[in-house]
């Protein structure tokens, strides 16, 4: 996630920095080749970007899992391309002297590649963005904020295969009654983002519980987001599980156990 790549179904291979993408002939005596468009407006004029040559030119055929294909190499000079957030746009452009070729969409074939040059600083340990999303798995914070609690008995622990991914953390004991924010422990997760926005959507996925205490007295959790070296803002507090409807369960509770989140 960390490295720089192009978008569009393209492959990224780390090992030489380079891109592969398919032309595929259309007939037995028809070889497309590529070119670069650089339109004025998009490109940086000190961005380069070629194509290399088909690697083993043949003829080539379409169909099911008998056909073939000839690969055509973008590389990109990431050492001059725009660091992001800012992106760049090129058209590859692919020609041919088959008949009817130019037809395609009303016009050749022609590929857009978005250059994004995303770098993630040496000593950055954390998650990092990728497609505006940011994954994490629970179990894998940096750190604990100890709380200002004296109960020394309070502390996360990781539950092994629990879930639907890797772990699931629950704060012990299992009994313990209701904390004011900032008095028990509380998980730190860093976190490099590429996008410039004021607000973002946090989505926790939960296991089923009840309001055991009351719904006088619910369930709840506090999260925060901040820039590193910022003074911490006052966190969003978040009931996950709604009041009982009469003598039933909450409202959506039927639906919420089966999927187990």
């Amino acid at each position: 996630m960390s490295g720089p790549h192009l978008e569009d179904n393209m492959e990224w291979v780390s090992r030489n920095r380079t891109l592969p993408f398919r032309a595929t002939a259309v007939g037995i005596l028809c070889l497309p080749t590529c070119s670069i468009s650089r339109p004025w407006n998009l490109m940086d004029p000190n961005l380069d970007i070629s194509t290399s040559s088909f690697e083993d030119p043949a003829p080539a055929t379409v169909g099911g899992h008998n056909g073939s294909d000839s690969r055509v190499y973008v590389t990109v000079d990431w050492d001059k391309a725009p660091k992001a957030p800012n992106t760049t746009e090129v058209f590859i452009n692919i020609t041919s002297d088959c008949r009817g070729f130019e037809r395609y969409a009303g016009q050749e074939p022609r590929v857009v590649a978005t250059v994004i040059n995303r770098e993630v600083p040496d000593d950055f340990e954390g998650f990092v963005e990728s497609d505006g999303h940011v994954s994490i798995e629970a179990s894998h914070y940096q750190d604990i904020y100890e709380g200002d609690s004296d109960d020394e008995s309070l502390e996360y622990h990781t539950i092994k295969n629990y879930g639907r991914t890797l772990a699931g953390v629950g704060l012990y004991p299992l009994d313990t009654e209701t904390l004011e924010v900032g008095e028990g422990p509380a998980l730190e997760y860093e976190m490099y983002l590429f996008s410039n926005h004021s607000a973002a959507n946090v989505t926790l996925f939960i296991s089923p519980a009840a309001n055991y205490l009351g719904d006088r007295n619910p369930l709840e959790y506090a999260i925060v987001l901040f820039p590193s070296g910022e003074d911490q803002p006052e966190p969003t507090i978040v009931q996950p599980i709604g009041p009982n409807v009469g003598s039933n369960m909450p409202e959506g509770w039927g639906y919420v156990v089966p999927n187990a989140v």
